[in-house]
């Protein structure tokens, strides 16, 4: 199996073995690697060299992985970008998170290495499928949803990042577990209005917490027209960076990480 298109891949974590070990086994399959000591460096060379897939570590000093991840989905033009997170941890809900987030696979540490480039390519092949579904998106499908799916596959933070990029009009309607709805109504891939059953309609970005916050669940994507007032006025890049409780990722890289410039 080839390394599909010699993808350039970016490798995050403070453990310089793994950096080395997962450049060798991936440059001997045909990639290009990129490595990064922490979630800062991360962003920056993510900005500087648009890799084609990310494989993060969770625990990190300066930025953990879940953040990295929340700054790197919030910037439109990583919304289709797979990630793989590494980690010690092992209960359920922070796997549960990571997926929420955008997580396309997981590795448990300790690992073996020598496993990498198969996940990777697993990872990818998977996201190249899912971003063919959605440039499938062209017209209203009477007959139900066009696109469907559960929170601990793919994320709420990933499905919008992906909505926004194609910049997608329709109602993606949201069902956690226990029959809570919450119903979105997107233009161009922007949400216009929001509402959460048995709260009504959201007047505050900050409502959507709430939404975010529910770590199992459905969604379905209904394109058709739609001729709504934009009640939020915010993007949604705004509105993943809220969640991340973090502020705006820099559009181009810069001498200074995006984090340590907000905090000067």
């Amino acid at each position: 199996m080839g390394a599909l298109g010699f993808s350039k891949v970016l490798v995050v974590d403070d453990d310089e073995w793994i950096l080395e070990a997962a450049r060798a086994v991936l440059e001997e399959r045909g990639f290009e690697v990129l490595l990064a000591p922490d979630g800062v460096r991360g962003l920056e060379l993510a900005l500087e060299e648009h890799p084609r897939i990310v494989v993060v570590d969770v625990l990190m000093p300066e930025m953990d992985g879940f953040t990295f991840v929340r700054h790197l989905r919030s910037n439109p033009e990583f919304a289709l970008t797979p990630v793989v997170f590494l980690t010690a941890m092992r209960e359920p809900k922070h796997r549960i998170l990571g997926f929420q987030l955008g997580a396309d696979e997981y590795l448990q540490k300790p690992f073996n290495v020598a496993e990498l480039p198969r996940r990777i390519i697993t990872a990818l092949a998977a996201r190249k499928e899912l971003e063919t579904r959605f440039r499938m998106l062209t017209r209203p499908e009477p007959s139900g949803p066009s696109l469907s799916g559960t929170f601990d596959r793919v994320g709420l933070a990933s499905l919008l990042g992906i909505l926004s990029q194609y910049g997608k009009t329709g109602l993606l309607r949201l069902s956690a577990l226990g029959a809570l709805e919450a119903l979105l109504y997107l233009v161009g891939g922007r949400i216009h209005r929001a509402e959460i059953q048995g709260e009504g309609r959201v007047t505050d970005p900050a409502q959507l917490r709430r939404v975010f916050g529910w770590l199992s669940g459905a969604f379905e994507f209904y394109p058709t027209p739609l001729h709504v007032a934009d009640e939020l006025q915010v993007s949604t890049a705004a509105i993943l960076l809220r969640e991340a409780g973090e502020g705006p990722l820099p559009s181009r890289p810069s001498q200074a990480s995006p984090v340590r410039s907000e905090a000067s």
